[in-house]
């Protein structure tokens, strides 16, 4: 676990920003205000824009080390309905985990170091930076949310459709908000489908505007709480897999890769609020089993997502003018390198999500077939935009300076050599696990650094775990750990094998890479002056949290 010895990287660290930011301006309560109103963009005809539909399921990784299960597309079915006729990115990446913090980053456009929602169920995103539903509001569309937020305040009953999140641009019908509790998925994806396929039966289907609908899942996710608090429904499932997958580690080999110690805090914190998992020979049944209930949680949110198709299907007038999206918050390590969740470290399985895009209408030119270019979730708010507007003329205008250079996902959809990126960035900054099962501690250790940016590249991939200076933003190089892997190699591509020697060539070029350029142009690039008290704010109560340390309940769960 090697530290950046070069002031450098503190130094544009510390510049980056477009503020100096710290706890001590003035404290801004979550009771965001209404956005300022905003410049209307020079609309275009809107006559025969397709309606968009988004899938958002959560905690699904892109598929990997499911070999044992053989053809996924019989399994998951639906999703396969998806992918069939589409354009299926293989190397798309969240832009943050966990929830909350993704959720944000995939609205907006921006990352966690730009709009500061950092803590799932904590942190509010800020109603002054725009949503992909305030800007397709602007260019003539009616949007739309069903299911899972978890991205703000919770709804105040009523009746629907519910008003929350009208500051974010979106009418919705799910109260209260599933933020994902204990067999949450279980429990309510059924209702979150229904809820869609009334609406579009009754409405959505008579709309003489287009429409942009997302429909927001809790499943895989139920598989955070193994063990412990794995309803019986979804743990007495058929046996699949009979082998661990061919990256598990133990805490001892984490140990002697040097592995970064926010990872060992991250099994300590789920082993006290999900149930042991240990690393004996012994134990691995334990992380074999984990395995089948992760994939039995696809199919039943498979099995939801079919009832959305079939909606779909019912309308055919209203299916030959509709785009669908597909893709997932973040991932699930689920047994590699010996953990299971998402956060406290940036492996693969965490930060590497599935993207399918399916045009019913004809109108994108799409060219159907897999996508292997690098792409991130910071570019999804921008491909509906482009959708919506019917081409990217809306990057030239002043109101979308911030996503004017983010990347033209549907230049790949139309042509698969065009380019993609040349890296993807990942940040994870919260202080402790996502869930909190009725406990009274700080999951992660204050010693330990916990500030995590990831810069991944077809070669390799760079990763710094760091303090901030106390009540600033300011990155610390000292006790800074690193890990780097090497894709060139079967171990490096596996995240095995991380080199610790900083004269390494693939470690001082990413290196470089990160902190003379991704750091100060794009994670840390300033917002518009609009945005800048909104990002004062967020980041003002982001250091109020960790300060005052990191407290939410769930309801008190036995087991």
């Amino acid at each position: 676990m090697s530290h950046i010895s070069r002031r450098r990287f503190l130094q544009v660290a510390a510049q980056s920003s477009a503020v100096a930011l710290t706890a001590e301006m003035a404290v801004h309560t979550r009771a965001w205000s209404a956005p300022q109103p905003r410049p209307q963009p020079q609309s275009q005809s809107q006559s025969a824009n397709p309606n968009i539909l988004v899938i958002i399921v959560d905690q699904m990784r892109y598929p990997q080390w499911f070999d044992e299960a053989g053809d996924l597309d019989q399994r998951l079915p639906n999703i396969a309905r998806v992918k069939q006729g589409a354009v299926n990115f293989t190397h798309h990446y969240a832009a943050a985990t966990a929830c909350t913090p993704s959720r944000a980053c995939m609205l907006t456009g921006l990352y966690t170091h730009q709009h500061y929602c950092m803590i799932t169920q904590t942190s509010y995103l800020n109603t002054d930076f725009p949503t992909w539903g305030t800007n397709l509001r602007q260019f003539g569309y009616d949007t739309h949310w069903f299911g899972k937020w978890h991205v703000s305040d919770d709804c105040n009953g009523a009746d629907p459709p519910y008003t929350y999140l009208e500051p974010y641009g979106f009418n919705t019908y799910t109260c209260p908000d599933p933020h994902g509790t204990p067999g949450q998925g279980l429990q309510v994806d059924d209702d979150i489908a229904v809820q869609f396929a009334d609406w579009l039966k009754d409405t959505g289907s008579q709309a003489t505007k287009p429409w942009c609908a997302t429909v927001s899942f809790v499943n895989p996710h139920d598989i955070m709480f193994y063990p412990r608090l794995i309803p019986p429904e979804e743990s007495n499932v058929p046996s699949v897999f009979s082998s661990l997958p061919p990256n598990y580690e133990t805490r001892a080999e984490l140990l002697a890769a040097h592995k970064p110690s926010l990872q060992q805090e991250l099994i300590q914190a789920a082993n006290r609020q999900f149930g042991s998992m240990g690393y004996k020979p012994s134990d691995q049944q334990d992380w074999i089993s984990m395995l089948d209930v992760y994939l039995y949680m696809h199919e039943l949110v498979d099995t939801q997502i079919g009832v959305v198709l079939d909606a779909l299907d019912a309308a055919p007038a209203v299916k030959a003018n509709t785009v669908v999206i597909f893709t997932a918050d973040h991932g699930d390590y689920c047994g590699s390198h010996g953990l299971r969740g998402k956060g406290g470290a940036v492996y693969e399985e965490s930060i590497r999500v599935p993207l399918c895009v399916k045009d019913y209408s004809g109108q994108l030119a799409a060219q159907p077939g897999a996508r292997t270019q690098l792409t991130s979730h910071i570019d999804l708010s921008s491909l509906l935009m482009t959708i919506a507007y019917g081409s990217g003329d809306w990057r030239s205008q002043s109101q979308y300076s911030h996503l004017a250079h983010r990347l033209d996902l549907l230049s790949i959809v139309q042509n698969p050599a065009a380019p993609g990126r040349d890296y993807i960035l990942h940040t994870t900054d919260e202080p402790g696990l996502e869930e909190k099962i009725d406990v009274d501690y700080a999951p992660f250790s204050n010693d330990t650094p916990k500030h995590v940016i990831c810069y991944r590249t077809n070669t390799g991939k760079f990763s710094t775990y760091s303090f901030w200076r106390e009540n600033t933003n300011e990155i610390l190089t000292n006790g800074q750990e690193v890990e780097c892997y090497d894709y060139a190699t079967e171990r490096g591509r596996l995240e095995l094998d991380n080199i610790t020697d900083p004269s390494n060539a693939l470690y001082v070029d990413l290196q470089n890479r990160l902190v003379n350029d991704a750091l100060p142009n794009e994670l840390r690039e300033p917002v518009p002056d609009s945005m800048q008290d909104a990002q004062i704010e967020a980041m003002t109560q982001y250091l109020i949290d960790l300060g005052q340390g990191y407290r939410v309940y769930l309801p008190s769960v036995e087991g």
